[in-house]
């Protein structure tokens, strides 16, 4: 189905309104959310993207994120 003219106009101009403050309501909340939780269990996108970065880089998983307690041999193999 194809609209066009003046109408497909005002069409798209009113889809790209209520998109923008759909999404401009999906940020506000996130963000809402994002203040409620403390600093300390919050997950921050940088470090995620890091290890994602060192892991796909053939350098392994970085230093803080070893076992205590295993053996050298069994965290080789892992």
């Amino acid at each position: 189905m194809q609209i066009s003219g003046e109408y497909g106009t005002e069409l798209l101009l009113r889809y790209t309104e209520e998109q923008l403050s759909r999404d401009l309501e999906r940020r506000r909340i996130g963000n809402e959310r994002q203040a409620e939780t403390p600093a300390k269990k919050r997950h921050p996108r940088g470090t995620m993207r890091a290890r994602l970065a060192a892991l796909l880089a053939g350098e392994g998983m970085p230093v803080g994120r070893q076992d205590v307690g295993v053996s050298a041999v069994h965290a080789a193999h892992r």
